[in-house]
């Protein structure tokens, strides 16, 4: 495969001049041979990763968006890989996995219908069905999966035509918010098992750090609306 069109990465950065290299260092080997333009946000003001990334979608003129956080790093083939799949499927969007994450099964799934029913539970962790069954007596099983939004590789132009951009309210679960919205709208979405991403876990981003916190719940709380606004968006069908 040789893409010939310009993609993006975006990386939010804050306090990062540690770390921020040896990120940057990794995306110029997966970018060699390719467009790419790097777009490092800085968030001078504390302002969160949602508005860095949403500054970073404001500027991008790739046709293809990657998002990096600036504490971890990527594998040789990490724009590549994705690149060929969007470009032999025509998805919207492409899931691949990362260092320790899940493993994923490779397909397409096709369709508004079946986007929304494979992936929408889990990122929020329970379908409708899952708690039909719960008020009816059943075993109520979570299946989240990990929300980042680094782990996929979007179309811009699916993007820009969905609205589809990050709560800048929320510095906690704005991934999962992100991704969220964006397999409501998707029509179809390409996964491969590849692990093309670094991820290095940090004190600041666990959330588990916060667990019964204000901070915490207030959090949850955003993303309770943000939910609630997902549903009002697809007529009732998400909640």
């Amino acid at each position: 495969m040789k893409w010939t069109k310009m993609i993006t990465v975006v990386i939010p950065s804050r306090n990062a001049q540690d770390t921020l290299p040896t990120t940057l260092q990794s995306v110029k080997v997966a970018a060699e041979g390719l467009k790419v333009e790097i777009l490092v946000i800085e968030d001078v003001e504390g302002l969160g990763p949602s508005w860095a990334r949403n500054r970073g979608l404001e500027r991008a003129s790739g046709e293809v968006i990657f998002f990096v956080d600036a504490d971890d790093t990527v594998k040789p083939d990490f724009f590549r890989r994705p690149l060929s799949v969007l470009e032999r499927t025509g998805a919207d969007m492409c899931f691949f996995s990362y260092s320790n994450g899940p493993k994923l099964e490779e397909g397409v799934v096709e369709g508004n219908d079946a986007v929304r029913k494979r992936f929408l539970p889990a990122f929020f962790g329970y379908s409708n069905d899952d708690v039909r069954r719960w008020n009816s007596g059943g075993r109520l099983a979570q299946k989240k999966e990990p929300g980042q939004v680094w782990r996929c590789a979007y179309r811009k132009a699916f993007l820009d035509k969905a609205n589809i951009r990050f709560d800048e309210a929320m510095t906690f679960y704005e991934d999962a918010a992100f991704l969220s919205f964006a397999v409501a709208f998707a029509d179809r979405v390409a996964v491969i098992p590849d692990e093309l991403y670094e991820y290095t876990p940090t004190p600041a981003g666990n959330l588990s750090s916060g667990s019964g916190s204000s901070r915490h719940w207030e959090y949850k709380f955003h993303a309770l609306n943000s939910r609630k606004r997902l549903d009002a968006l697809t007529g009732g069908e998400v909640w």
